[in-house]
């Protein structure tokens, strides 16, 4: 059934994005709330996934500072799935990337369509993607600096509403095999310097024990059965307070 966000360690820093990082990410879950209209579903059962990296840095208090986003916002997808195999151009452009002394943190992104209550929760594959391909702690000898992986997973909204979409960031701790998740995100306004904080919210989730499937606390009503609750925290992307 994956692993919901929050049951992981908090990590309570703060994820800094400038507004150029806030508008990919807008866009990525946009692509992918479109594209799932128009997916055939016989074909690809649950919609496209889409996805990107992004670059930045680690500031004085340890915060992370997300300040650029890949060159190229529409890499094609293999078989619905997103990740960095789905494009050769942008496998070359991290590895430069990660060369590069500007930058210490890179995070992989990825969007999951909406189709049940789970989808809004990371796989294992997911969980499995961070721990193990997106690592690149075995070059930092010979590049001399330590390098700074997340996950970032960005979940269309059962209600298809841009202000309910979520966006997860999450790390691999290696020293003490635990996953972490950073609920704390912001966006950097470019003219003024100003942080805006993204919405959090708790909300209750309903695990039907016949058969474990998820619902939102709509949804439970409509159902039948015998239910678990509990309570979850998620960070929306979105904030009404940004200057647009």
């Amino acid at each position: 059934m994956g692993f919901e966000q929050s049951s992981f360690e908090h990590d309570k820093r703060k994820v800094i994005l400038s507004e150029e990082v806030f508008a990919r990410l807008q866009g990525l879950i946009n692509a992918t709330a479109f594209n799932k209209q128009l997916t055939d579903g016989s074909r690809i059962k649950n919609g496209y996934e889409y996805g990107g990296v992004l670059y930045g840095t680690l500031d004085e208090e340890g915060n992370i500072n997300f300040t650029v986003a890949n060159d190229k916002a529409d890499y094609q997808v293999i078989d619905g799935a997103f990740s960095l195999q789905s494009g050769k151009e942008m496998m070359k452009e991290l590895l430069m990337n990660i060369k590069n002394s500007k930058f210490n943190c890179f995070a992989h992104v990825h969007t999951h369509p909406y189709s049940v209550e789970a989808n809004r929760f990371l796989s294992d594959a997911d969980v499995e993607y961070y721990k193990t391909t997106f690592d690149f702690s075995g070059v930092e000898s010979s590049l001399e600096k330590k390098v700074n992986t997340f996950g970032c997973l960005l979940t269309q909204s059962s209600s298809n509403e841009p202000q309910s979409d979520d966006v997860s960031f999450v790390y691999f701790n290696k020293e003490d095999g635990k996953m972490y998740y950073l609920p704390n995100n912001f966006v950097k306004s470019r003219s003024t310097g100003t942080l805006y904080p993204l919405k959090k919210v708790r909300e209750k989730l309903y695990r039907r024990n016949e058969d474990g499937r998820l619902f939102n606390e709509k949804q439970y009503r409509q159902q039948s059965g015998t239910f678990g609750v509990r309570e979850v925290e998620r960070t929306l992307l979105d904030t009404d307070e940004f200057e647009k």
